[in-house]
């Protein structure tokens, strides 16, 4: 099985094994040998014939075999086995029960909502560009440096009399001169990739030179793409080489359009710009260059050889000629400090245009953003750009996004405003998805655009529609599907709150979903693609098993619903899927990533587990959160059986094992008709399980109640039968004491749920082992049978832990030899309302006792059976179970 980018198999080594000798040495001890093969693969071992030469086996040997760690995929023929990785233990930590979306209503609507015209084109103009300089304020400058004073025929009075005055020799007249333009000079536009966003400066101060200067000489203009270092060509020669800048002959002023290469960080094109301005040195000229960067002026280097003077609007050009460099202005702070804000602005927007980008410049004080800001920008990492536009990239947006409303009021308005103003000429996918956008990052209703937002809904409609109704054709309507896998990608989490929107993702995907994995977006489940795609009336159960760094999911061919048997080995837990088709998701980073595979019913598939992090599937209905287990402070060991995970907690070498308790659903109580139901307290309800926990596999003995306690109250005494005369008091008793002794051990009685939860294990009928009970199986009067069934012993007394077989979770006597008591606080019937981790009421007379005892009669022992006592009592068959874990 393919898997997706990003999802990769964890290779390195933990520093330590959780799974130690002992676990290994007490598995082996309680494995048949046929479990114990299988096991062994769950763990992450192979087995090997001893003593095999080229592939075979000896005949000695034939029946000796030992197990043997391996890595968890086989290495690739002809190369060096991989370094093994021992495997962690995964446990089911969370479980969510789905409800199916229903979406038939709204596929109704689509198959009656008009298409789309995918061959319209929108019709509007682009908004007017804001210039770096009014034109007005800019051509005094450019005829000062693009000018050479020039004679009248009119004298200069004021001159002529002051020579007279002073005796000068009149040589020659003065006439009153003028500032007019030169008869020859260069222009050079540097078109470099870093400043993009300023073309359109550099093209509009190109055309009104041209167009002021008339005929007045003649005016070179010299283009370069990144700098001197590739060449130039004359302007309107696009397709003339690129050929070196030749200086000119004679002392002509040379201006030009460029940041010398200060935007590039790796200083190359500055660095031939130098070198060039060290040719302009040695020829007595001096060029004056329009720079769209403050940061520049200070460039001593750069200075040596060019006036340097920055173009933009807080900026005062010189009229006069010769000029000084400008020097950088220290009332102007750094544009970083918004260039964080003017970024979380342009995340609303799909493209981002240099006019655009200058309008949402001019939102922000001058003191917070200059013309460096805007080359930042488009410039940045998280930005891609190109010539012509930039966009926030899909993997940093959202990013940005989440400051939204950070922003200031007036700024979000503007913001909202500019879409409609700079964004009226595009196409109606993209204006209305930045439109769609903007209103879900509104941190409230955008009063005053109802119509607005109805548009964008509509239009959302119309996408679904059309693509609902070329479902059997979608290659006629490629751009509009690939419009919408784009969309998928970079949206907000809360935006498929819009069905149209869900609908669209999932027919423009449902061919992509049956080929191999596929990304999901934030926020969008698989059960709500599923709701279009597939019959999710139709499904399979699978199996989740381990096998060392591995989940394999096999099918398990039972329809939901039908009678379960217990879970077989190993198996951590059964997920019904609709489709055949899997989510899965983990946290990567502060994104949580998934992706939609496909299941084969005939073949297992695996699913690398991640070193550090939980991973969830999903099915149609349920789902389960697994994570890496790493041994508990209490526990002086863990391990994996054919029961599942354990842990042992020692105390004055008093051992108890706990049972790790998958969360899960159930139905709690008795179905009607169930023999010697009590009608009026089991009524029978689904309840949901959402957070595992820790149970201890045995009633508390009274080897480990003496230890605590420093007392045995039991009447039948001995160290490994259940403590009894026990009340609900004493026991609450009893896990104060024992939490003193045990940092995080968070002991506690189980509730009501829990308790019928694990009694049951997976089963359904009114025992964990199957339709009735024998004395072999449960302690408890066995002259009274449960129905209709054969007699039995009656021991009059408890018998020994671990006397009587376990329950498929290795649970031993959840039926019978002693009542056990449960957190919960009795009531008669059923809160009917509380179905998710029920406590039960918050206050009553008595406390909730299960699972029948010795002096019982078999019905009492069923596992929907309740009881109940006054806190305070005591009698020779209540006990209790210790539970770890979440406090309640």
């Amino acid at each position: 099985m393919s898997l997706p980018p990003g999802v990769k198999k964890n290779r390195q080594r933990p520093a330590k094994s959780i799974l130690s000798r002992a676990d290994l040495l007490l598995i082996k001890d309680q494995c048949s040998d046929e479990s114990l093969v299988e096991l062994a693969a769950t763990l992450g071992y192979q087995q090997q014939l001893t003593g095999q030469a080229s592939g075979r086996a000896t005949d000695g040997n034939k029946k000796t075999a030992a197990i043997k760690k391996r890595s968890s995929t086989p290495p690739p023929p002809n190369q060096a086995e991989q370094p093994f990785v021992d495997p962690a233990f995964y446990r089911i930590i969370q479980y969510q029960q789905l409800v199916p979306e229903d979406v038939s209503t709204e596929l109704q609507t689509l198959a009656r909502v008009p298409a789309l015209d995918l061959h319209a084109r929108h019709q509007g103009d682009a908004p007017l560009y804001t210039p770096l300089i009014a034109w007005a304020k800019l051509w005094p400058f450019l005829k000062a440096v693009l000018g050479q004073p020039r004679a009248t025929a009119r004298l200069d009075a004021q001159r002529l009399t002051a020579m007279l005055a002073n005796q000068l020799p009149l040589q020659k007249l003065p006439y009153i001169k003028h500032n007019g333009w030169a008869q020859y000079c260069h222009l050079i536009v540097d078109y470099s990739a870093a400043s993009a966003p300023f073309r359109q400066d550099y093209n509009q101060l190109r055309q009104y030179v041209s167009h002021w200067r008339g005929g007045a000489g003649e005016l070179q203009i010299f283009i370069m793409q990144e700098g001197p270092q590739q060449g130039c060509r004359a302007a309107g020669q696009h397709s003339a080489p690129l050929k070196p800048y030749q200086l000119p002959a004679a002392e002509l002023p040379v201006f030009i359009l460029s940041d010398l290469g200060c935007f590039d960080p790796a200083a190359i094109t500055r660095h031939h710009w130098l070198k060039l301005g060290q040719r302009f040195q040695a020829a007595g000229l001096r060029p004056v260059v329009l720079m769209p960067s403050q940061r520049a002026l200070q460039d001593t280097a750069l200075r040596q050889f060019y006036t340097l003077l920055c173009w933009d609007q807080a900026r005062q050009l010189p009229t006069k000629m010769p000029c000084q460099s400008a020097t950088l202005n220290a009332a102007i702070r750094a544009p970083a400090e918004g260039l964080e804000q003017l970024l979380i602005m342009l995340s609303v927007f799909i493209i981002v245009e240099p006019a655009l980008l200058r309008a949402l410049r001019n939102l922000l004080p001058v003191q917070q953003v200059d013309v460096d800001t805007e080359a930042m920008l488009w410039g940045h990492p998280d930005v891609v750009s190109n010539a012509v536009e930039c966009a926030i990239k899909v993997e940093a947006i959202q990013g940005y996004r989440r400051q939204f409303k950070t922003l200031g009021r007036a700024l979000q308005l503007a913001v909202g405003q500019l879409i409609q103003s700079h964004h009226g000429h595009l196409p109606d996918v993209i204006r209305f998805e930045e439109q769609a956008t903007y209103f879900d990052l509104m941190a409230d209703k955008h009063v005053g655009a109802p119509k607005l937002q109805q548009a964008v809904a509509d239009y959302q409609q119309q996408i679904a529609a059309t693509l609902y109704q070329r479902r059997d054709d979608l290659a006629s309507a490629a751009g509009l599907t690939a419009f919408v896998h784009r969309h998928g990608l970079r949206q907000n989490a809360s935006i498929w709150h819009s069905p149209w929107l869900r609908v669209a993702w999932a027919l423009s995907h449902e061919k992509h979903l049956k080929q191999g994995p596929v990304s999901l977006p934030p926020g969008l489940s698989l059960g709500q693609v599923q709701a279009v795609t597939a019959d999710t009336s139709q499904g399979l159960l699978y199996n989740i098993r381990q096998r060392g760094n591995r989940l394999v999911i096999s099918a398990f061919a039972q329809p939901p619903g039908a009678y379960k048997e217990p879970a077989q080995p190993a198996v951590m837990a059964s997920l019904y899927l609709a489709g055949h088709l899997l989510q899965v998701s983990q946290q990567e980073g502060q994104q949580l990533q998934s992706y939609a595979i496909e299941l084969s019913p005939g073949q297992n598939t695996e699913i690398p587990l991640p070193a550090t992090q939980q991973l969830t599937l999903s099915g149609a209905d349920t789902a389960f959160t697994l994570a890496p287990f790493s041994k508990p402070g209490w526990a002086q060991s863990v391990g994996f059986d054919r029961n599942g995970l354990f842990a042992t907690l020692v105390y004055e070498h008093i051992v108890q094992k706990f049972r790790w308790i998958n969360p899960g659903n159930f139905m709690m109580g008795s179905p009607e008709t169930e023999l010697a139901r009590v009608d009026n307290r089991e009524q029978q309800h689904p309840v949901q399980i959402t957070a595992g926990f820790w149970l201890a596999d045995t009633a508390c003995t009274q080897a480990l109640w003496q230890a605590v306690m420093a007392e045995n109250p039991s009447k039948f005494k001995g160290p490994q039968r259940p403590v009894e005369m026990i009340s609900w008091d004493d026991s609450q008793q009893f896990l104060l004491q024992l939490n003193e002794q045990f940092e995080n051990l968070l002991a506690r009685l189980p509730t009501e749920a829990e308790w019928e939860y694990a009694c049951r294990a997976g089963t359904q009928g009114p025992f964990s082992f199957g339709d009735n009970i024998t004395s072999e199986q449960v302690n408890y009067d066995g002259n009274y049978p449960y129905g209709g069934g054969e007699k039995g012993d009656y021991r009059q007394e408890t018998v020994a832990v671990k006397s009587m077989p376990a329950n498929p979770w290795g649970l031993y006597e959840m039926h019978g030899n002693v009542w056990e008591w449960c957190a919960d606080w009795y009531q008669e019937k059923y809160q009917q309302d509380n179905t998710i981790n029920p406590t039960g009421p918050k206050a009553g007379q008595s406390r909730v006792l299960r699972g029948g005892s010795w002096l019982r009669l078999g019905e009492h022992a069923r596992s929907a059976n309740r009881s109940y006592s006054t806190p305070d009592l005591r009698d020779n068959n209540f006990g209790f179970r210790l539970a770890l874990g979440h406090k309640l």
